[in-house]
C-alpha cells in the first residue's frame, strides 16, 4: 500500500459514509459495516505511518543531538566571556560614578569657598545666589564596544515566606503574588516601576548583556 491508494480508498470510503442514509434494518447494518471497515482502514493508515514517523523521531533526535554537539564549545565560550565583560563593564562603571562623586564634592567644596568669599566681601546677593546655583558634573562614560550593550533587569529573592503569606492573608496583596515568578515580577515592574515590592521578597537590579548579531 501507498500514499496515492490510500488516498484513493479513503475518499471513496468517506463518501459512502455520507451517502448513506440510516432508515431500517438493511441501512443500519450497511452503516455499521461501514464503521468497521473505517476502523480497518484507520488501523491500515496508523500502520503505515509509523515505522515513517518511527524514522523521523529517530533522524529528529540525530539532528538535535549533532547540534547540540556544534553548539556545546561556543556555549561553554560564552558561559566564560559574558561574565567576564559583564564584570569588566560593572567595574568600570563604578569608577566611573566613583570619579562623579569626587568631581561633585570638588565642585560644591569650590562653589563653598566661593560664597563664603563674596560673602566675607559683603557682596550677600552673590554669595546667596552661588549656593542655591545647581552643581552641573558631566556624567563619566563607561567602557563601549561594537555589538555589545548592557542593560539593567530585575531580579528577586524570596527570603521570607511566611511575610508573603500574611500579607495575602490580610488583603494586602492578591493570590498570585504567593507564586511569585519571573512573569508576576516583570507584571509588577510594568505596573508600578521601580517602586514595587512585596512583603518578605527583595528585588535588586542586575545587568544583563545584549550580544547583536553580524550581519
Amino acid at each position: 500500500m501507498d500514499e496515492t491508494t490510500i488516498e484513493r480508498q479513503t475518499t471513496a470510503l468517506a463518501q459512502k459514509c455520507m451517502s448513506i442514509a440510516v432508515r431500517d434494518q438493511e441501512s443500519l447494518d450497511q452503516a455499521g459495516q461501514l464503521l468497521r471497515d473505517m476502523a480497518a482502514m484507520e488501523k491500515e493508515i496508523r500502520d503505515f505511518f509509523k515505522p515513517l514517523k518511527q524514522k523521523a523521531q529517530e533522524a529528529h533526535k540525530a539532528i538535535v543531538a549533532a547540534e547540540k554537539l556544534k553548539l556545546a564549545p561556543l556555549e561553554t565560550a560564552n558561559d566564560i566571556l559574558r561574565p567576564a565583560i559583564k564584570n569588566y563593564l560593572v567595574v568600570e562603571e563604578q569608577k566611573a560614578l566613583a570619579r562623579d562623586a569626587v568631581l561633585q564634592k570638588i565642585l560644591e567644596d569650590e562653589r563653598l569657598r566661593l560664597a563664603v568669599s563674596a560673602s566675607e566681601k559683603g557682596m550677600e546677593e552673590v554669595s546667596e545666589a552661588l549656593i542655591s546655583a545647581p552643581i552641573f558634573v558631566p556624567e563619566s562614560s563607561a567602557p563601549k564596544t561594537d555589538g555589545i550593550s548592557s542593560r539593567p533587569i530585575t531580579r528577586y529573592e524570596v527570603f521570607d515566606k511566611r511575610a508573603l503569606i500574611r500579607a495575602v492573608s490580610d488583603g494586602l496583596i492578591t493570590d498570585d503574588a504567593l507564586e511569585v515568578s519571573d512573569k508576576y515580577v516583570e507584571y509588577l515592574i510594568k505596573t508600578r516601576g521601580d517602586g514595587a515590592s512585596l512583603p518578605g521578597v527583595r528585588f535588586y537590579k542586575e545587568s544583563s548583556l545584549v550580544v547583536r548579531r553580524n550581519r
